[in-house]
């Protein structure tokens, strides 16, 4: 077991590298109480990971997140929305990138190698962890764990276009017609009907391999899918988590 309090406000281990631990609701704090905007500055960071995994359409997220923002007249006038789309692989200093994730208050991220950068969150930043169809995998929600981050998932659609074109390229053709692709075919296409019906799909999950060419393909085709999802929905929730903290940072300052 890990000690008690070693990723908290308090702990020492980052200081080094200019990072805080403190929660994201304590960011209007550091500013004299003459200089705290009315409105409150909720940073929404957008991940464009250097991988296979990238949202499809960030415009089109970022573009929701505007308009369920501008036809709430409350959240309007409590929120002033900054988007930053945080683009991996232009990244090449250190101090660049802890900067830029200390700065987040929400972060919206593809799942990958670049989550990894979670723990240069400050505690209680809200991540939303987007994983393709029929894949789900971790470390990164333990790590949102251990570093008191406000995690949660969203499922993005099926891309089976994407998917079958990748299989293609890399069965034979005998492969494509084998008992185990005709299987998983099949097990696919109720999956992708569940997801049209319900929202959501947990029956069939393609991130580990069962040793079968048909299984390893597949675990790495899941991946290239495009990521797309409800992007309206996603606004709500994450514009609903930043009202949160807005309040929070208002109780705090109002107290000081």
């Amino acid at each position: 077991n890990l000690p008690a309090g070693l990723f908290g406000s308090t702990s020492q281990i980052f200081r080094s590298q200019r990072l805080t631990r403190e929660p994201v609701t304590t960011r209007m704090l550091a500013l004299p109480p003459a200089k705290r905007p009315r409105k409150c500055p909720i940073n929404v960071s957008i991940g464009l990971p250097n991988s296979a995994n990238r949202l499809h359409d960030p415009d089109a997220l970022m573009a929701s997140l505007r308009k369920v923002l501008a036809d709430d007249p409350k959240l309007l006038e409590k929120l002033e929305l900054i988007l930053v789309p945080v683009d991996f692989g232009s990244i090449t200093k250190i101090h660049k990138l802890i900067d830029i994730m200390q700065a987040a208050d929400v972060y919206i991220a593809p799942h990958g190698q670049d989550n990894v950068n979670f723990v240069f969150l400050r505690s209680q930043t809200v991540v939303l962890e987007v994983f393709p169809f029929a894949q789900h995998a971790g470390p990164f929600n333990t790590i949102a764990q251990l570093f008191d981050l406000e995690y949660s998932e969203v499922g993005a659609a099926p891309d089976s276009e994407t998917f079958y074109s990748c299989m293609q390229g890399k069965l034979p053709p005998s492969g494509l017609k084998s008992p185990d692709f005709l299987e998983l075919k099949k097990q696919w296409e109720q999956a992708s009907k569940e997801f049209q019906e319900q929202g959501v799909s947990k029956n069939l999950q393609l991130e580990r391999s069962d040793g079968s060419k048909v299984r390893n393909a597949a675990m790495q085709c899941v991946r290239k899918q495009k990521l797309v999802f409800d992007y309206e929905n996603v606004a709500e929730y994450v514009l609903s988590k930043a009202a949160v903290i807005c309040d929070e940072a208002r109780k705090l300052t109002d107290a000081s």
